[in-house]
């Protein structure tokens, strides 16, 4: 599922949760999300060999394994995430607190406490493109680098940029407190 009802803290167990295909493929039940399962339990599929299945879950488990090693962040970046080039790129560089989310559409409100670049703002809006393992937490601490792609868009941030809790930030902040004294 692309965005796990278990991960999300909605349900403890998939099973628990109604709009998903895990009790057809688990137990070969039918439920609200009607789907076509290749299950041996699933009555209709009594017919296909255990050479099949076998088959089948070597391609699956393959297909698995090639997606986790090619969706990991920054492996289709830039080489270069130094804090220069970094500061060159962003648009928005600024410390803020998750004050809101919207982990389903990516989407968080932040307080802003400090800015080294762009707007200066009480708070902002900002979208992610992190995968489940790189969202950002509600009430935690961040030194964000961001884009816009127009002055009027929400600003953007990447896996593949600075962006950092703060408290593992340390480096970027001497760095950006600086460039702010050298202006």
């Amino acid at each position: 599922m692309h965005r796990n009802p278990v991960k999300q803290g909605l349900v403890p167990k998939p099973e628990l949760w109604p709009r998903n295909s895990y009790r057809a493929h688990a137990f070969g039940e039918e439920g609200l999300v009607k789907i076509e399962c290749l299950n041996p339990r699933n009555p209709r599929n009594r017919g296909q060999s255990p050479v099949f299945y076998r088959q089948l879950t070597l391609i699956l488990v393959f297909g698995a394994v090639v997606s986790c090693a090619t969706t990991a962040p920054c492996t289709v970046c830039k080489s270069s995430t130094s804090m220069e080039a970094s500061y060159r790129e962003a648009s928005d560089i600024f410390v803020g607190e998750v004050i809101a989310s919207n982990r389903f559409s990516s989407s968080y409100f932040l307080r802003v406490e400090k800015v080294f670049k762009g707007h200066a703002v009480s708070q902002i809006r900002v979208l992610s493109g992190y995968s489940d393992e790189y969202l950002l937490r509600l009430g935690e601490r961040y030194l964000i680098y961001g884009n816009r792609l127009s002055e009027s868009a929400p600003l953007r941030i990447s896996a593949c940029g600075r962006t950092r809790p703060l408290s593992q930030a340390g480096p970027d902040i001497k760095y950006l407190s600086a460039r702010v004294r050298q202006k």
